[in-house]
C-alpha cells in the first residue's frame, strides 16, 4: 500500500474543485502511482488570491483504504479559500478515516464508522496546519473520535455524536493535544456534542487538565454547554 496514491488525487495548485456523488472503495494494486491506498488525496495548496476552494460532498467512501480523505502539506491559508467536506458516508478499515492539514475547513453532516480514528487535524511538513476548522452535525463511531494534534487553533466542535469509543489511551473521544504543554491555549470550542464510551467517562483530553469528562471541561475550552455522555 502506498501512502501517496489515491483514487482521486489533486496536485498542488488545483482550484475550484467539486467531488460529489461517487462510490470510492478499496485499494487498487499496480496502478500508475503504485497502489491506490487512499480514497481522496489533496496534496498541498498555494497561498494565492482565490485559494483552493474544494467541495467534497455526497460521496460514499469505504472498504480497505488507509484513509478516506487525506489533505496534506498545505500552505498558509489566504483567508479567502474554503474547503467543504459534507454529507459523506465513510466506512473504512484503515487507521484514520479523515486526516486534514488545512486551515478553514467546514466538516459537516458526515457519517463515519469503522476506522480507528474518525477525524485527525494535524500539522504536515511546511507551514500548513488545520486552524479554524468547523466540525458540526457529524456522527463518528470509532475507537477514537477526533484527534487535534500539534496545537491547532480555534477548532469548533458543535452538535456532533461521537460514540463507540473503545480506547482508554491517548485521544479517546476528543483529544486536544499540544505535546509537552503545561496549559491549553488552543481556543477550542466544544458544545452540544455527545461523547460516549463504555470503557471510560473521561473521554476528552486537554493540556494541563489531562483526561476529563464532558461535564468537567476546563475554562480554556470555550462553549462547554449542552454536552452529553449518555448512550446515543
Amino acid at each position: 500500500q502506498e501512502d501517496n496514491a489515491a483514487h482521486i488525487y489533486m496536485d498542488p495548485g488545483s482550484d475550484n474543485i467539486l467531488i460529489q456523488n461517487n462510490y470510492i472503495h478499496d485499494y487498487i494494486t499496480g496502478g500508475y502511482s503504485g497502489n491506490a491506498a487512499n480514497g481522496i488525496i489533496i496534496f498541498g495548496s498555494q497561498p494565492y488570491s482565490g485559494g483552493m476552494n474544494i467541495t467534497i460532498q455526497n460521496n460514499e467512501i469505504y472498504g480497505n483504504l488507509i484513509q478516506a480523505i487525506y489533505y496534506k502539506h498545505s500552505q498558509v491559508s489566504d483567508l479567502t479559500s474554503m474547503t467543504i467536506i459534507k454529507n459523506n458516508l465513510i466506512h473504512t478499515t484503515g487507521n484514520r478515516s479523515v486526516t486534514l492539514s488545512r486551515d478553514r475547513v467546514q466538516f459537516t453532516n458526515n457519517v463515519i464508522y469503522g476506522g480507528t480514528i474518525g477525524l485527525t487535524l494535524f500539522i504536515a511538513a511546511g507551514p500548513g496546519a488545520a486552524n479554524d476548522t468547523y466540525v458540526s452535525h457529524n456522527t463518528i463511531l470509532a475507537q477514537t473520535g477526533i484527534s487535534i494534534t500539534d496545537q491547532q487553533y480555534r477548532t469548533i466542535i458543535r452538535d456532533n455524536i461521537i460514540s463507540d469509543v473503545t480506547t482508554t489511551q491517548d485521544d479517546r473521544g476528543i483529544g486536544v493535544w499540544h505535546y509537552g504543554a503545561a496549559s491549553d491555549t488552543s481556543n477550542t470550542t466544544i458544545d452540544h456534542t455527545l461523547v460516549y464510551s463504555a470503557a471510560t467517562t473521561a473521554t476528552i483530553f486537554v493540556p494541563g487538565s489531562g483526561f476529563v469528562t464532558v461535564g468537567a471541561l476546563p475554562s480554556s475550552i470555550s462553549g462547554r454547554v449542552g454536552n452529553l455522555a449518555s448512550t446515543p
